[in-house]
């Protein structure tokens, strides 16, 4: 399985091997049952089978295909056959199409992962094609030599498997994606002609179930543009790929984690206003910690994480639910009574550069995302609710303001600083994560909020 249970502390905790007792409740036929995943099977029995959500369980509906001996581009396959058409149907154009218009055969279909020779080789185009020239019940009007013709034509444009033949049957390396060296073995295997063909939609809808995202999937989260409001104007701040890409390479793994433990990735809306909140707060995941004022009121407690834990009954409530014991220390200096070091737990500010110019704070990264998943979780101000509440309603502007208004403490729209990227990013998130197609021109985003930058 991707997950067991929740990890609270990533530091202390080691891998569980395959001959410890593993624990999990799991739904049966009977009921609710406590089941050890890692027991060996008894004398006769199966063993225990752990599914990940990347499998496609038989149980789950999903059948593999793979009985269809004939290469000769039809489909011979018995088991599709008995569903198109029961004993005693005609096999005929008619018969089909009141198959094919069924919902509980096409719901059937849809799940059926079928073994064919790929279409797109070139070198056997013509034999796969021949029954297009044939005059028979699903095949009425048979093509003649011209229009038969004109088809291998196409198809030679078409036809793409050469490329892999050409190159020992690999995948060549310009269709190789950047991938870990955990998938590299898979993609420098052999290709076989066999393809196992699935429903698109299926298959997309199936892996968008996935919680997790690669780092290319979190690098298109960070939009290029947005819009700040400097003085009474709005000036483009601008971030190139190839900067989210190096972003995304640091992040992404861990921000997955924290957003599997903490229930940001089981929506999409969830997702949007959380990345839409993050980056006016971090300027991109850049700045994790405010600099150490001593004027503020709340030092030195100062924002930490990428929702920023501010003053000191936050911090006292995050090791509180980390496990640390509240014990007075004095080599902790200004953190004694805490316990604990947030700068070392958490982030403190990066070491100013020449012309003091602002630099990149020093992350501890996966107390950067736990902390905020933390913050997003609880209730941190008498004013705020369970952030998860309010990303649940939707994602209009509207949803937006209120969400920035909890992450704030419920202030006034006026007091959020960064409200005009925030939304811009919300925005921007949601026509990624719902693979919508925005449209043309931009979108237009209204809101009442200030008449200069401060304020």
């Amino acid at each position: 399985m991707l997950k067991f249970g929740r990890i609270l502390d990533e530091v202390n905790t080691q891998k569980i091997g395959h001959d410890i007792p593993h624990w999990h409740q799991i739904d049966t036929p009977q009921g609710l049952a406590w089941v050890n995943l890692n027991a060996a099977p008894a004398q006769g029995a199966k063993p225990i089978t752990v599914f990940s959500d990347g499998d496609f369980p038989d149980w789950a509906d999903w059948t593999l295909i793979d009985d269809d001996p004939v290469d000769n581009g039809l489909c011979d396959s018995k088991i599709i056959h008995s569903l198109l058409y029961p004993a005693g149907s005609e096999k005929n154009a008619a018969a089909l199409q009141r198959a094919l218009t069924d919902p509980a055969v096409s719901s059937k279909l849809s799940k059926m992962i079928c073994k064919i020779p790929s279409e797109w080789d070139k070198a056997k185009k013509a034999v796969r094609q021949q029954w297009r020239k044939v005059a028979f019940p699903l095949n009425p009007i048979p093509l003649d030599n011209s229009k038969f013709q004109k088809l291998m034509d196409d198809l030679d444009k078409a036809c793409f498997w050469q490329r892999f033949v050409d190159n020992n049957n690999k995948f060549p390396s310009a269709c190789l994606p950047t991938v870990d060296n955990a998938s590299k073995a898979f993609y420098q295997g052999a290709i076989t002609e066999d393809v196992w063909f699935f429903n698109p939609r299926e298959f997309i809808l199936h892996f968008r179930k996935c919680n997790w995202l690669s780092e290319f999937e979190f690098a298109q989260l960070l939009p290029r543009t947005l819009k700040r409001l400097v003085d009474t104007q709005f000036k483009t701040e601008s971030k190139s790929w190839e900067a989210a890409f190096s972003t995304a390479k640091t992040w992404t793994k861990a921000l997955c984690q924290g957003f599997n433990k903490y229930g940001i990735l089981h929506s999409k809306g969830r997702l949007a206003h959380f990345i839409s909140q993050t980056i006016p707060e971090t300027s991109y995941l850049a700045f994790l910690a405010e600099p150490h004022l001593q004027s503020a009121k709340y030092k030195p407690y100062w924002g930490r994480g990428i929702i920023q834990l501010t003053h000191k009954g936050s911090y006292s409530k995050y090791g509180e639910f980390r496990g640390i014991p509240p014990t007075k220390n004095a080599q902790l200096g200004v953190y004694a009574e805490l316990g604990w070091d947030p700068d070392l737990m958490i982030a403190k500010p990066g070491v100013p550069g020449p012309k003091n110019k602002k630099p990149p704070s020093i992350n501890n990264v996966f107390g950067c995302i736990d902390s905020s998943g933390f913050y997003w979780i609880s209730n941190q101000s008498p004013y705020a609710v369970m952030l998860h509440r309010l990303c649940d309603v939707g994602n209009t502007i509207q949803n937006g303001i209120e969400v920035s208004k909890g992450i704030n403490g419920k202030v006034l729209e006026h007091k959020i600083e960064g409200l005009e990227r925030r939304l811009q990013a919300l925005e921007y998130c949601k026509w990624i994560l719902h693979d919508s197609i925005p449209p043309k021109g931009g979108v237009n985003i209204t809101f009442d909020w200030r008449r200069n930058s401060k304020e």
